[in-house]
């Protein structure tokens, strides 16, 4: 089975050893005791730890305590390490039905003619909902992840069908692409 990442080890916590496991996926709901982590710079050398405990520490945190772990000094030696689980409990634990890796690249369609309009080609983070990036005619078009546009996501097939709403696609076609807002262009023209 697959392993993906999960969040990392950010600081120590008490005097027993515990972590806190931060940078966690949207939505994540926590590590049940039982489940196997593995704790490493990447999933391939990480080494398995068994979750005794876990508890929400914060908004996208957990206080866990693993197994093996029993000391402030041996926690600390786990400190920004990566935190990796099988794709089932994460999945099981986020309840979602798709993880960004799975969305880029993803073809979107217009539910209503079936026109492809563009690739997925980033995903944005905003605090009211995500923004999938759809490479539209060379354009960044902004697809906002609300029910009432995105429809049906099909990681099988990479595809993704949503509701074209008026003037969304206005919005990209009348805008040139020299009017685009790039920090990486501080140069000034003469």
């Amino acid at each position: 089975m697959a392993l993906r990442y999960a969040g990392r080890i950010i600081r120590t916590h008490g005097t027993s050893g515990q972590v806190v496991i931060g940078d966690c996926i949207a939505h994540f709901r926590g590590f049940p005791p039982g489940a196997v982590l593995q704790v490493g710079y990447s999933s391939a050398f990480g080494k398995p730890y068994t979750v005794k405990t876990s508890s929400s520490h914060g908004s996208g945190r957990f206080a866990v305590t693993l197994q093996g772990v029993t000391s402030p000094e041996s926690a600390s030696t786990l400190k920004e390490m990566g935190v990796f689980v099988e794709e089932d409990l994460l999945r099981a634990q986020t309840a979602t039905q798709y993880f960004d890796d799975e969305i880029i690249g993803a073809s979107v369609v217009n539910r209503d003619t079936g026109e492809e309009i563009g690739l997925i080609k980033e995903i944005w983070d905003t605090p009211a909902n995500e923004i999938w990036v759809v490479d539209y005619n060379g354009k960044e078009l902004p697809i906002p992840v609300i029910d009432e546009i995105v429809k049906h996501v099909n990681i099988k097939r990479k595809q993704v069908s949503i509701y074209v709403m008026p003037g969304l696609l206005e919005i990209v076609e009348n805008t040139p692409n020299d009017e685009r807002d790039d920090d990486d262009d501080d140069t000034e023209k003469d």
